[in-house]
């Protein structure tokens, strides 16, 4: 979908999600058009780690230290950048309570440090 179409569409789901029957319709359609999957992980922030993405054909396997932390089947198919972030904001669509946005407390500052990327094809 062209990128240009994606905000009017995700102003108009966020206006919808507020009407209970609309609401679920519109987070049920978002959810099936969405390809995005998330894993929590456990890796304390506080020392180094070893992030790997293994993007195939087939699967999508994202290690932390050696560790499967989040496997996908089937990859999406779309050109894919790099992106790497911390932060505490979130975005979450739930059937029981739509789309909300909010920021997490953190306890202390929070930086995010590359010392390596090697990106391979």
């Amino acid at each position: 979908m062209p990128a240009g179409l994606l905000l009017p569409l995700a102003a108009g789901a966020l206006a919808l999600s507020r009407l209970p029957l609309a609401g679920r319709l519109a987070v049920d359609a978002i959810r099936r058009a969405a390809t995005a999957q998330e894993a929590q992980l456990s890796a304390g922030l506080d020392r180094w780690h070893r992030y790997a993405l293994d993007w195939g054909e087939t699967e999508a396997l994202f290690s932390v230290d050696g560790e499967p932390a989040l496997q996908v089947h089937p990859p999406p198919r779309a050109p894919l950048g790099f992106v790497a972030w911390i932060d505490n904001q979130y975005a979450a669509l739930s059937p029981e309570r739509g789309i909300r946005f909010g920021v997490l407390p953190t306890a202390e500052d929070q930086w995010l440090e590359l010392r390596e990327l090697s990106i391979r094809t």
